[in-house]
């Protein structure tokens, strides 16, 4: 979502003042609508470029004006800051300064704005603006800025010459409602469908679309949304009259892009993450295989309804791929030279389309394309994290970003990720398309494998354990010998039988039927008294008749945990091989067996 409020200070002058007023604003409008130098830039980013791109988007600049705000030069005592073309100060406040209605001067108590003849001449207007003063111990003054900045953003929404076009050739059974959001190729509103009673999205096109593409978008979506799940569905559509726009249902979640907002910089749970990939997924790969490609997949074109389940439209579809198409709409979008930095949009090209001759026609759009964007949209909610785009270096110069060609490895943002899910992820959003999957349908096998509930993990691990050593007793016998070393209990009952010792013994299938009997029971747990697949066990292990005491659970329980995963120390002697390539997964590993177990071993303990 676009910068909407630029806060404009001089850090050796206010900026203890402005990172109050920023932490104000923040939870009234959120951080993601916030621009302030020293939280708004990415890393990575220009800073010089990033505040010139910010304070000519925003909406409203804020100029914090404090008692040193016209600090004098170093050089020259006598003259002051903003006197110099290059104070940034000076430059932020003279884009606002051309932009009608956009500047507030935010005086603070203590302070006055500088006379005339301290100013240069681009900012003698500063005197013909209201000033609002500000101080920082009265509530009441900031609960005023922020409903005059309220008062701003309505003036704008009411300002919108497209929502006035549109309402003029609306049927007259739907009434605009308000607005929902804007992106490069259309805006959005919420309206009412008067003779049906229900809520519809009216996207209307901007001026700069290519009319034809979007009619052609229309007609495959109409097949798609009924051959499709969870495609958007188009109600009709007005293509003889200038705005053209269309009617689809209304989606009550917004966009993964604004979700993605809210959370500022937050990852997504695993389960979350797993979810919207198979979901998206599904649809990409049925439409592949009725040979459409969305090309244009990123998360400000993923809409969610109320559950936030996802669903992606045939109208955010782009059929002109070429690198120099793509660099001239996003010049358009933002009116600024180069690619700015509007990250989504640049960092979700594939760089098959920068690093090749143009596509220019949906035909030569390369599947993998839509593999690569659903893969980078996994790594930014498992990451946080929305990746620079991977650009080579024979033209990364032209396009003013460092050469990249591999996206870093989601474990330095996310310990606790699924190795498998992770791989799965790293192999989709590769640089070369020949190192991806071979299909979208190959990718979703090894997808839909991966599971995120701990007992699925537990069983999975399980079945890695006994896979190792070339007998599922290697497994036993290596348990045995930990437990039977570690518990008193165990090495009276157990080790004179030569348990853990032995290749072959009958504890060690007593032992796989005792696993599976207690995943069994954590998959169906105990409800109300009755007899379970563990009541017959218990019996036999109770004090009247095998005796065993409750603290041998315990250690039975820790001898199998390390067998099974290892030690922070000693991850090598995990039989889970899984558990041998990072700390976090042997962790993750760990934690899904003590959530799978502990509910048998527990009732066998109150069985005692």
């Amino acid at each position: 979502m676009p910068v909407r409020i630029f806060l404009s200070y001089r850090r050796t002058d206010s900026q203890d003042a402005t990172r109050w007023l920023y932490e104000k604003l923040e939870e009234k409008f959120g951080a993601n609508l916030l621009f302030m130098d020293l939280e708004g830039i990415e890393s990575g980013e220009l800073w010089d470029d990033s505040i010139r791109e910010n304070a000519e988007k925003a909406d409203i600049m804020l100029a914090i004006i404090g008692p040193d705000w016209a600090a004098p030069q170093k050089d020259a005592p006598e003259v002051s800051r903003l006197m110099d073309a290059k104070d940034w100060v000076r430059k932020e406040l003279e884009i606002a300064l051309n932009q009608e209605q956009k500047l507030i001067p935010v005086v603070l108590h203590e302070a006055t704005l500088p006379e005339k003849d301290k100013l240069p001449p681009s900012l003698h207007s500063l005197h013909r603006i209201q000033q609002f003063k500000l101080d920082t111990a009265s509530s009441g003054d900031v609960e005023a800025l922020i409903k005059e900045i309220e008062a701003r953003f309505q003036k704008l929404e009411n300002q919108d010459p497209l929502l006035e076009q549109v309402q003029n050739i609306l049927p007259s059974n739907y009434t605009i409602d308000g607005f929902i959001d804007s992106g490069s190729r259309s805006r959005v509103y919420k309206a009412r469908d008067n003779y049906l009673d229900r809520w519809v999205a009216v996207k209307v096109l901007k001026p700069s679309v290519d009319v034809p593409e979007f009619v052609e978008n229309l007609k495959e979506g109409t097949v798609m949304d009924t051959k499709l799940p969870h495609f958007v569905h188009i109600y009709g559509a007005y293509t003889d009259k200038t705005p053209v726009f269309a009617i689809t249902n209304y989606l009550e979640g917004g966009t993964l892009r604004q979700l993605i907002g809210q959370k500022e910089g937050q990852h997504f749970h695993l389960k979350d993450v797993l979810t919207i990939l198979l979901r998206i997924g599904k649809v990409l790969a049925k439409g592949h295989e009725m040979g459409i490609t969305h090309g244009n997949l990123k998360p400000s074109n993923i809409l969610l309804n109320e559950s936030n389940e996802a669903y992606i439209s045939s109208l955010s579809r782009r059929k002109n791929h070429s690198a120099t198409a793509i660099i001239e709409s996003l010049e358009t979008k933002y009116d600024s030279p180069g690619l700015g930095f509007e990250m989504e949009d640049v960092g979700y090209i594939a760089p098959e389309i920068l690093d090749s001759e143009p596509l220019v026609s949906q035909g030569d759009l390369p599947k993998t394309v839509d593999q690569y964007m659903l893969g980078l949209l996994g790594y930014e909610l498992l990451t946080g994290k929305l990746p620079t785009p991977l650009v080579p270096e024979s033209i990364s110069d032209t396009l003013g970003l460092k050469p990249k060609l591999a996206h870093a490895p989601i474990e330095d943002y996310r310990s606790d990720c699924l190795v498998t899910l992770a791989n799965i992820i790293m192999k989709m959003i590769a640089y070369y398309p020949d190192e991806r999957y071979g299909s979208l349908k190959e990718m979703m096998a090894d997808l839909s494998k991966v599971s995120v509930e701990p007992l699925e993990i537990a069983k999975d691990s399980y079945s890695r354990c006994l896979a190792q050593q070339g007998s599922p007793t290697q497994f036993f016998k290596a348990f045995y010998k930990r437990f039977v070393a570690s518990s008193e209990s165990a090495k009276k009952t157990l080790g004179k039988k030569g348990v853990g010792k032995a290749e072959e013994h009958r504890q060690y299938v007593m032992l796989s039927e005792a696993i599976f009997m207690l995943l069994m029971f954590a998959d169906k747990p105990q409800e109300g008294e009755g007899p379970n697949v563990l009541t017959r066990v218990a019996k036999e292990h109770d004090r009247e008749h095998l005796n065993i005491p409750k603290e041998a659970y315990t250690e039975f329980l820790d001898a199998f945990l390390v067998t099974v995963c290892g030690t922070p120390e000693d991850r090598e002697q995990a039989f889970d091989p899984q558990c041998h390539l990072s700390e976090s997964n042997r962790k993750r590993i760990q934690k899904a067996w003590e959530k799978a177990l502990e509910p048998g071993i527990e009732y066998m303990k109150a069985q005692f």
